[in-house]
C-alpha cells in the first residue's frame, strides 16, 4: 500500500455514528469526516523523517517501506482515537518498533542487513549522514536479540525501563544491564568507530528521528 492510498483511505468508521444522539457523537462525527485530511498532510510534511525513522528500527531500506505502511495504516486506523495529535509522532514509533520487534522474534533475525548503500538518500539527507545511518543500523543488527529488543524499546519506542521488562518478561535489572552492554557494544564496533564522538551520545543520535 502506497504513500498515496493511505493518504486517501476512507475516514475511520465511529462505532456510535449510527445513533446520531449518543453523547458526542457530532463532535466525532466532525473529527472523523477530518481525519483523512489531516492524516494526509501528517504523511506528506514527514515522509522523509518517517522512512529514516522506518530505516532505523528496521535495519534494512526495503523492510523499512514495508515496516512504515504497516506503521502508518496502523495510526490511521486509530486516528480518531488519538485527540493530542501532537503525540501521533510517538503513537507511531511505538507502533513500528513493536511490530519490528515481532518480526525479529518469529524470525530469530540474527543477520546483518544485506542492502547496500544507497546512491542517495532520503530528502535532506547528505550522503555522510546516509552512510552514519546505514552504519548504525547494521551495528543494531549485530547485537544479541534481547540486547536490541532492550534497545529498540528504549529509544525507538520510548519505553521506560518498567515497561521494557514487563514487555520482555524480564527483571527491570536484566533491561537496564542488557542497555548498558548494547550500548558498550555499539561504542566498541569498529564499523563506528569514525562515529565515535557521535555515537558516545547515544540518547541524541538514537533519538534523532522522536522529533518525526
Amino acid at each position: 500500500m502506497s504513500f498515496q492510498t493511505l493518504a486517501t483511505l476512507p475516514a475511520p468508521a465511529w462505532k456510535d455514528d449510527a445513533d446520531s444522539s449518543a453523547p458526542g457523537s457530532s463532535r466525532r462525527a466532525a473529527a472523523s469526516a477530518n481525519a483523512p485530511a489531516d492524516f494526509a498532510a501528517y504523511v506528506a510534511q514527514r515522509r522523509s523523517s518517517l522512512l529514516r525513522t522506518a530505516h532505523q528500527v528496521a535495519g534494512d531500506r526495503t523492510e523499512a517501506e514495508d515496516l512504515l505502511q504497516e506503521g502508518l495504516l496502523k495510526t490511521y486506523q486509530a486516528w480518531h482515537r488519538i485527540e493530542d495529535k501532537a503525540v501521533v509522532g510517538s503513537y507511531l514509533r511505538r507502533t513500528m518498533t513493536n511490530h519490528q520487534i515481532s518480526q525479529w522474534r518469529k524470525r530469530r533475525v540474527e543477520e546483518y542487513p544485506t542492502d547496500e548503500l544507497p546512491e542517495h538518500g532520503y530528502d535532506g539527507e547528505s550522503m555522510a549522514q546516509v552512510e552514519m545511518r546505514v552504519a548504525v543500523a547494521r551495528a543494531l543488527m549485530r547485537l544479541s536479540a534481547r540486547d536490541r529488543e532492550a534497545l529498540s524499546l528504549r529509544y525507538y519506542g520510548s519505553y521506560t525501563d518498567t515497561e521494557i521488562a514487563e514487555r520482555m518478561g524480564v527483571s527491570v535489572g536484566t533491561v537496564k544491564s542488557a542497555l548498558w552492554r548494547a550500548l558498550r557494544k555499539l561504542r566498541d564496533d569498529p564499523a563506528l568507530r569514525p562515529l565515535a564522538g557521535y555515537v558516545s551520545q547515544s540518547s541524541e543520535w538514537l533519538t534523532e528521528s522522536q522529533a518525526a
